[in-house]
C-alpha cells in the first residue's frame, strides 16, 4: 500500500507573476491573485503544468462560475478561459450544475450535471470516453459532494495522472452535512492510515483509492477571508501503474 508524502506547503509570492497567474487575472478566476478570493492557486498549478502546456491531454474543471455571478443561464466561465489559452493542445471539459450553454470555447464541451450525484459524474465521464489526464474540482466545496465526486471519478483518472480538489479550508454552511468529515482531514489522515474512509465513499471505493493513490500534496489558500488557510488545496496523484480507467463500463 502507498502512503501520500508529506504536506507541502504554500509557494513564496512576490518574484514576479507566473504565465497561469497572468491569464487568471485577465480572465478574473480567484485563482489568480487580483480577483475576488485571490487564493493564488495558480503560481501552484503553474509549476504543476507547465511541462505539459503543450500536450494533447483531457482537461476536466467542475465547478465553472460562483452561483452569485449567475442570473439564468451562464455568459463567461472565466476557469476554461484561462485553460483554454493555457492549454492550447487540450481536449477542455467542464462539468457544472447550471446552465452553460451559452459559453463556446474551441475543443471544449461543457456538461450539465449535479456533482453530488454519481449517475451524473457517471454519464459525463463515460461520454468523454478517454481518461483525464488532470480533474480540478471547484464545485459546491460541500464535503460530502467533494468525496463523492472523487471516489466516482478517480477510476477516470489516467495513470499517473493529477485529481485536484480546491478550498478544503471552506464548506458552505447552508449544505454541509455535520455527520461527514472533512475532506481536508482525510487528505491528512491518509499520510499515516493509507486509507481514506468517509460514510458516502463505499468500501470498494475507499479500497480502490488507497490501491491506486501514489501521492497527496497539500497546500495553502492564500485568500484573505479565512482565518484558518492551512492545506486549502489537494494535490492527487495516481499511481503510474494504477489499476485500468473506467471509460467504458
Amino acid at each position: 500500500m502507498r502512503r501520500a508524502r508529506n504536506s507541502i506547503r504554500s509557494p513564496v509570492f512576490g518574484r514576479g507573476r507566473d504565465t497561469l497567474t497572468i491569464l487568471a487575472n485577465r480572465y478574473g478566476s480567484d485563482k489568480g491573485d487580483k480577483a475576488h478570493g485571490r487564493h493564488c492557486y495558480a503560481e501552484i498549478y503553474d509549476r504543476l503544468f507547465s511541462s505539459k502546456r503543450l500536450e494533447p491531454i483531457a482537461f476536466l474543471e467542475i465547478g465553472l462560475l460562483h452561483p452569485s455571478d449567475t442570473d439564468g443561464a451562464a455568459t463567461r466561465a472565466p476557469s476554461l478561459h484561462m485553460w483554454r489559452e493555457y492549454f492550447p493542445r487540450a481536449r477542455l471539459f467542464g462539468f457544472d450544475i447550471d446552465d452553460f450553454s451559452m459559453v463556446a470555447l474551441p475543443n471544449c464541451t461543457i456538461f450539465r450535471g449535479d456533482m453530488g450525484s454519481r449517475a451524473d459524474l457517471r454519464k459525463m465521464a463515460r461520454s468523454v470516453a478517454t481518461p483525464f489526464d488532470i480533474i480540478v474540482e471547484d464545485g459546491s466545496h460541500a464535503s460530502h459532494h467533494q468525496q463523492i465526486a472523487l471516489a466516482t471519478l478517480f477510476p477516470f483518472v489516467a495513470a499517473g495522472g493529477l485529481y485536484i480538489i480546491e478550498d478544503l479550508h471552506w464548506q458552505p454552511a447552508a449544505i454541509e452535512k455535520i455527520a461527514i468529515p472533512k475532506t481536508r482531514s482525510l487528505c491528512r489522515d491518509f499520510r499515516s492510515s493509507g486509507t481514506f474512509r468517509s460514510p458516502v465513499i463505499t468500501d470498494g471505493e475507499s479500497a480502490y483509492l488507497a490501491e491506486n493513490i501514489e501521492s497527496i500534496d497539500l497546500f495553502d489558500s492564500m485568500d484573505r477571508y479565512h482565518i484558518d488557510n492551512k492545506d486549502g488545496l489537494a494535490v492527487i496523484t495516481k499511481r503510474p501503474n494504477g489499476a485500468g480507467c473506467q471509460t467504458a463500463t
